[in-house]
């Protein structure tokens, strides 16, 4: 394993746990409308990105989009839309009391992360990983055919973040770079909405009532960490590995929905929870093996050097 893809199982493992424990944050903000909540998450975001390549000395937003190719471009435009409507149906199913189908959601999303890595990316599965994949694919079956209603939630967050993985791998670009960019796109549409008749009719002014302004701004700063992160990640390891290093994050919600928040959890679900969890010990117990023999296959080469 060499040190950059050491340095992506990390940043992988550092996203994918700080967005487990989100939802204990996002729940703070019940009663705020989740497009004001987007908005703001954009405008805040902005400004941290904007400090992090200040003081690290990077790109700035025109030095980036002049040296970045019309290609790169286009994937960070729709890498951009596609995070955005992901935040919000995010914030939607926290706010509503619904954070086991948002779980459900990021448990597809691997499943989602694989089919695209290995159709679009071509990226090669191991046979013991191919089981793990059929495992899961079970356990999410039942999982969405015993749900007492059509999970569109979860569909919609499996279905935009996978893309969005996608295009974020796709445009090659620096990770902190890339999520500026993307932040910049999307920065026009919320101020306008921040200042809008619509948005003062949900808050009273644009930028919240009280303390309101700084949870805010919190849930604005706090989430770009992990998408940073993430795109550090992305262009470290192969997209399918990543898919499910992201099982770590609802099992976490499922776990807070569960003991914190105390959502009811069917006899189904908790059968088809038990399958994925299955399927992520097998194909971690892939990954592992995987290493033994790379690391055996090494030392045969020195000793017969």
């Amino acid at each position: 394993m060499t040190a950059e893809v050491k340095k992506g199982y990390l940043f992988a493992i550092l996203a994918y746990v700080t967005w487990g424990f989100v939802p204990l944050f996002w729940h703070l903000l019940q009663g705020i409308s989740p497009y004001l909540i987007l908005c703001h998450r954009i405008a805040w975001s902005m400004a941290f990105y904007v400090l992090v390549t200040f003081f690290l000395r990077r790109k700035t937003v025109i030095q980036t989009f002049s040296s970045m190719s019309q290609k790169s471009k286009l994937y960070l435009l729709a890498g951009a839309i596609l995070v955005s409507t992901n935040w919000l149906v995010y914030v939607y199913g926290v706010t509503t009391d619904q954070i086991t189908e948002t779980s459900l959601g990021y448990f597809l999303n691997p499943l989602f992360n694989v089919l695209l890595g290995k159709t679009l990316l071509d990226e090669k599965l191991s046979p013991l990983k191919w089981v793990a994949v059929g495992i899961a694919t079970i356990g999410v079956l039942i999982l969405t055919l015993g749900a007492d209603h059509w999970p569109w939630i979860a569909l919609v967050l499996a279905f935009t973040f996978g893309l969005y993985g996608f295009m974020r791998k796709s445009a090659k670009v620096v990770a902190i770079e890339g999520s500026l960019v993307e932040t910049t796109f999307l920065l026009p549409g919320a101020l306008l909405f921040l200042f809008s008749p619509w948005s003062q009719e949900l808050s009273g002014y644009p930028w919240g009532d009280g303390l309101q302004w700084l949870w805010l701004l919190i849930g604005g700063v706090l989430p770009a960490f992990p998408l940073w992160w993430f795109s550090e990640a992305a262009n470290r390891i192969p997209l399918s590995t990543l898919g499910f290093f992201q099982y770590i994050a609802p099992i976490i919600q499922f776990i807070l929905a569960v003991l914190v928040f105390h959502e009811h959890v069917s006899t189904i679900k908790w059968v088809s929870f038990g399958i994925i969890w299955m399927a992520l010990i097998v194909f971690c117990s892939d990954i592992v093996l995987a290493e033994r023999r790379k690391r055996r296959l090494v030392v045969k080469v020195s000793t017969i050097q």
